[in-house]
């Protein structure tokens, strides 16, 4: 296994992993620092599943602020408890999030999803899937429960892109499996592995992850791996749309 380098302007993460057939081995994820410039590496942090410094998690211990996690820790999912494997972050500065807009956070205001949901104002990357329950996505997609990124919520009362810019810390968690988490106490996913999302890790980072995790390396199109279905893009926004003509939440009581 290749050692990544370690340089002032690099963050390093080491996760133990055990195989079945025997051994451990180390999977060390660098990631460039906030103090890099702008350029195709900063601006994939838009492109990742996010959540902002101070959200609170659901965790066997009560909600926990996301920057207090660690690997092992165990994590409440809609599959009860589970064991975190990984967790990354990224700072963003105010002069970077000028520079490019992508890198500003969607806010969902306090009971914007349903009634106290979230139960704070959450923070999320853009591209940051929201669960959403909506006989609308039963009609369109044969399903109650669809994953619908926040930046595609926007058109929704209470939720916008937050052009403040005061600085921010992304946090992204990873999991055995795609998960349904539990965010200021709305559902939302963790990390899903995929070509895209692991664009803003660094290449030898890519490789390792696809050794280590094969399973978690796939495509989200072929719905295999999502905790729920992913409309495709064309149709989220009109998902959206109806939603919002309808006057019910985004998490309708069904």
């Amino acid at each position: 296994m290749s050692v990544l380098p370690t340089t002032n302007s690099f963050t390093q993460t080491s996760l133990n992993v055990d195989f079945p057939s025997g051994g451990q081995y180390t999977l060390r994820l660098t990631e460039l620092g906030s103090d890099n410039s702008l350029g195709a590496v900063v601006d994939n942090i838009s492109l990742m599943v996010c959540f902002c410094n101070g959200t609170l998690i659901e965790t066997v211990n009560g909600p926990r602020a996301i920057e207090t996690l660690a690997p092992g820790d165990m994590i409440l999912t809609e599959n009860g408890p589970t064991p975190l494997r990984w967790i990354g972050k990224r700072s963003v500065s105010p002069e970077q999030m000028a520079e490019n807009t992508k890198l500003c956070p969607v806010r969902i205001e306090a009971g914007a999803l349903s009634a106290g949901l979230p139960s704070k104002p959450l923070q999320v990357s853009r591209q940051h899937r929201m669960l959403i329950r909506s006989r609308v996505a039963q009609r369109m997609f044969g399903q109650f429960e669809v994953l619908i990124p926040a930046i595609r919520l926007t058109a929704l009362p209470g939720i916008y892109v937050n052009e403040e810019r005061a600085a921010a810390t992304y946090y992204h968690m990873l999991f055995d499996n795609h998960e349904i988490v539990f965010a200021n106490g709305a559902p939302s996913e963790s990390l899903l592995a995929t070509e895209q999302s692991l664009a803003a890790l660094s290449p030898a980072a890519q490789e390792e992850l696809k050794l280590l995790f094969p399973d978690l390396i796939c495509s989200t199109e072929r719905g295999t791996a999502s905790a729920r279905p992913i409309p495709p893009r064309a149709r989220q926004k009109r998902l959206v749309a109806r939603i919002g003509k309808s006057n019910r939440a985004a998490l309708d009581a069904i």
